[in-house]
């Protein structure tokens, strides 16, 4: 009987920058353990599944769950092919001392459950561009020139679109680096046009739990502190943030983080 691959699922370890191992991860569909059959790379394949929507939960003692629906096509027709960032846990075998963040988010007094936001380390350096004109919504090619050496891109990896318009800044996934034409493949089209010279921005992409509660590490910091913003949006207006500073090396709790009118958050 010929089997045909439903969807595919690339994992990539975040904070290691290396592709996920097929024992450090177990995927459930609709609450049950899927078969899988890992390939090199970070691949994991599942094949023959019913065709619709389902929801798909990554699980592990190593990584944070995930947990995100997708639509499978009917048999023969393709199959879908997603790539996630995964976050370490509490659990991480980090190996050195690390940065780490966790608290609980608040939006205008609410918990933010089970949402996600990312941070910007740093002063957000720019460390792409845009490097065309006439780029068109939608697109999930993108023509970018690096501002920084290519061993410090990380790619994959979650970047802001920083355009000059607060409206049209937006988040995407960079999931393959430049071709030969100098084309970025991302995981999905971008919302809006940018303009050539738009600056890209290297962010964290983080999920809160159902209690608001977050854990994240931030990549090496050089010195003893530093600040870190924590965006949140899509919540009906413009996007909110906070500044916070964060000491290196070692768990910063930062307890609850306040956004909206007149909100101050807390940092350590």
């Amino acid at each position: 009987m010929q089997t045909h691959a439903s969807l595919i699922l690339r994992l990539v370890d975040r904070f290691g920058r290396r592709a996920v191992t097929a024992h450090e991860v177990s995927v459930f569909l609709g609450g049950h353990r899927g078969r899988t059959v890992w390939k090199p790379g970070g691949f994991f394949v599942l094949a023959d599944l019913e065709p619709g929507r389902m929801q798909v939960e990554l699980r592990s003692t190593r990584y944070q769950a995930e947990s995100f629906p997708v639509d499978v096509p009917l048999p023969g027709a393709g199959y879908v092919l997603m790539h996630r960032m995964l976050n370490p846990a509490p659990a991480y075998p980090f190996g050195s001392p690390v940065t780490t963040l966790s608290g609980h988010l608040l939006l205008d007094g609410e918990t933010v459950s089970g949402r996600p936001f990312h941070l910007v380390p740093g002063e957000g350096t720019e460390v792409l561009k845009v490097a065309e004109d006439g780029m068109e919504a939608g697109a999930v090619g993108l023509k970018l020139f690096a501002a920084v050496a290519a061993g410090r891109l990380s790619i994959p990896g979650h970047y802001l679109v920083f355009d000059r318009e607060e409206a049209n800044r937006e988040f995407c996934l960079i999931v393959q680096p430049a071709d030969r034409n100098g084309l970025y493949l991302l995981q999905d089209g971008l919302s809006h046009a940018h303009p050539r010279g738009t600056p890209l921005v290297e962010v964290i992409e983080v999920r809160t739990a159902a209690d608001g509660g977050f854990f994240c590490v931030l990549p090496d910091i050089r010195g003893k502190e530093a600040r870190v913003e924590l965006l949140l949006r899509d919540t009906g207006r413009e996007s909110v943030s906070v500044k916070l500073t964060v000491a290196a090396e070692r768990p910063n709790d930062l307890g609850e983080i306040s956004l909206g009118s007149g909100a101050v958050g807390k940092g350590k």
